[in-house]
């Protein structure tokens, strides 16, 4: 959820910057080599480097020595940049399918069905019922049954019907009753 609401903030730069970044810059001189225009201008402001410019093309000078130069946003690229590996990201973790990070829906599942359960002692033996179907039984107590749950998630009919000697008495006192 984190990933996504980042590159949902990640949306705001890239559709709000300015694309075309314009810079002016001082022009020391200018030479033509070949076809192509060079324009030697002050490296980051400093007067002891310099940075030689061409173009294809002969560029305007202001009356005051500046051209106009387009420069990269640098705000822009690092947006446009995360937004890419935050999506390729979240595409993978889409994909891929791991119990760590999945939602927790299937375990959450488990955790409500295993509440469900019935427990029955009889004969010496442990019967553990689901919506009147024998899940498991068992000549020791169990406290974990989410390989059965899983199983019965899966395929509920697979599982007998059944009913405890309990039940059936209780079957039979109601019909009693009912008369």
């Amino acid at each position: 959820m984190f990933m996504i609401l980042c590159a949902i903030a990640l949306l705001y730069p890239i559709f709000n910057c300015n694309y075309d970044l314009k810079e002016q810059a001082k022009v020391i001189t200018t030479f033509k080599y070949g076809v192509n225009t060079y324009y030697v201008i002050p490296y980051s402001g400093d007067s002891n480097s310099f940075k030689v410019l061409d173009f294809a093309k002969e560029q305007p000078i202001s009356s005051d020595g500046y051209i106009t130069i387009d420069t990269d946003n640098i705000w822009l690229i690092i947006s446009w940049a995360a937004f890419i590996i935050l999506c390729i990201i979240l595409i993978i973790a889409s994909i891929i399918y791991d119990r760590d990070t999945d939602w927790g829906f299937e375990d959450r599942w488990d955790k409500v069905l295993h509440r469900d359960i019935v427990c029955e002692f009889e004969d010496g033996y442990y019967y553990y019922i689901l919506d009147n179907k024998l899940l498991c039984k068992s000549e020791s107590k169990k406290n974990n049954l989410f390989s059965e749950i899983d199983d019965y998630r899966m395929s509920p009919n697979l599982f007998i019907e059944f009913e405890t000697k309990k039940n059936k008495r209780n079957n039979k006192l109601n019909d009693i009753l009912d008369k």
